[in-house]
Formats: structure tokens, C-alpha cells, sequence
């Protein structure tokens, strides 16, 4: 494709992700970064908000617990569509689909232990250990957002346990049976194939801190 066009077809990406966020996610700021790479296409997209931004979009669910499920969901749907325009967008530069990648950092992370504990998969004081390990760089947090966290967790009701049933089989050998192995077929020796050079690919990552910061591409060879 190129280093300048993958340059331009990423920050295009960028724009549309970042007009689709701004109307579809409930949070008054937050960290965006897109990352595009030659070769198969893959593209990487990541959102990311700070304690105080994510607190006042929970609030608006009612919740806890279902703010950070609803903010999460949102968040996937518009990596899906990043996925989608990225497909379309690529369309004359790739001979396949858009291999995506999408993350929401710590939400998506806070929205996994949540489950985790409805499971049963850990104790309420495991996941709140692990939930203030999430936004131990964040200082101060806001009023009010770690007491919420920890009452959030503990409220989560948990499923019974199931207990796991493991069943063995035994396996029969080609004696215990009465027949005879098949005889093997001798491999073909075939002569090395000399290397092809690949061309050089790029790989372009556009990112901003806040929607005040401004737009930031680093582009570098893979």
C-alpha cells in the first residue's frame, strides 16, 4: 500500500471512529488510539477514560454495575464499527477482510471481574483487590467512586458452584484389537525452496490523550 497512503487510510479511520464515539459514548472524555498495520491488514483499536470521566458516565445508568455493562457494550459496538468501516474503507487495498483487534481498557477489564464474581470464579474481596489494582495510577479518584466499586461487588449476586464431572476412557492399541498398523509410506525428500524477499511494511498508530489534545501518527517499518 504504502507508507503515505496507510498514513492517510489511518487517519481517515481515526475520524470516523472518533465522530461515531463522540455521539454514541456517555462519557465526557476519553483516550483514543488506532493502530494499522500492512501485510494482512489488521487494525487495533483502543478507548480508554479516566476515573472521573467514567464515574459520571456510570451515574447516568442508575447502577454501578450496569453502567460499567452498558458503557462496555457501547464501547464493543463501536469497535465493531470501526472493524466494519475499516473493511470498507480498505476495500481496493486488501485482497481479504479486516483483521480487527479492540479493547476498552480498565472497563472492559472492571466489566470481566463483575462476571467473574457472579460466577464464582472469585470472592467479592478478590475482585475488589483487583478492581483498586485497575486505578491505582488514578489519584485522587473521584468522591464517592471507590466506596461505589467496593458495595458494587459486594451486591453482585453469585451462582452456585457447579461441581465438574470428569469422565475417563480408555484407549485401545492396534494389538488389543487384532489389527495390524498400516505400513508406512517413505517421505519424499524435497529440495528447498529459496527465500522470496518481502518488501518492506508499515505499521501507522494515530492516537490522542483527550479530545483537547491534538492528533498524534507514528509511523514505523514492521
Amino acid at each position: 500500500m504504502g507508507e503515505d497512503r496507510l498514513a492517510n487510510r489511518a487517519s481517515e479511520l481515526f475520524s470516523a471512529w472518533d465522530s461515531y464515539l463522540s455521539t454514541t459514548l456517555p462519557l465526557s472524555d476519553y483516550y483514543l488510539r488506532f493502530e494499522l498495520a500492512e501485510g494482512s491488514l489488521k487494525g487495533h483499536g483502543k478507548v480508554a477514560a479516566a476515573a472521573v470521566a467514567l464515574y459520571m458516565g456510570i451515574a447516568s445508568f442508575g447502577s454501578f454495575v450496569s453502567g460499567v455493562h452498558e458503557i462496555a457494550k457501547i464501547s464493543r459496538t463501536a469497535g465493531d464499527f470501526l472493524i466494519r468501516e475499516a473493511d470498507d474503507f480498505l476495500k481496493s487495498d486488501r485482497r481479504g477482510p479486516v483483521r480487527g483487534r479492540k479493547t476498552a481498557a480498565q472497563l472492559a477489564q472492571l466489566e470481566t471481574l463483575f462476571v467473574q464474581v457472579k460466577r464464582g470464579d472469585l470472592s467479592p474481596m478478590e475482585a475488589t483487590a483487583l478492581a483498586d489494582r485497575l486505578f491505582e495510577s488514578e489519584k485522587p479518584l473521584p468522591v464517592g467512586f471507590r466506596s461505589e466499586l467496593h458495595t458494587a461487588i459486594r451486591d453482585i449476586p453469585r451462582r452456585a458452584k457447579q461441581l465438574g464431572l470428569e469422565l475417563e476412557y480408555s484407549t485401545a492399541t492396534a494389538d488389543d484389537t487384532g489389527l495390524s498398523e498400516p505400513e508406512r509410506k517413505r517421505e519424499r525428500r524435497v529440495p528447498p525452496i529459496p527465500p522470496i524477499p518481502v518488501p518492506t511494511r508499515f505499521r501507522v498508530e494515530v492516537w490522542r490523550e483527550s479530545k483537547k489534545d491534538r492528533r498524534h501518527i507514528h509511523i514505523e517499518p514492521i
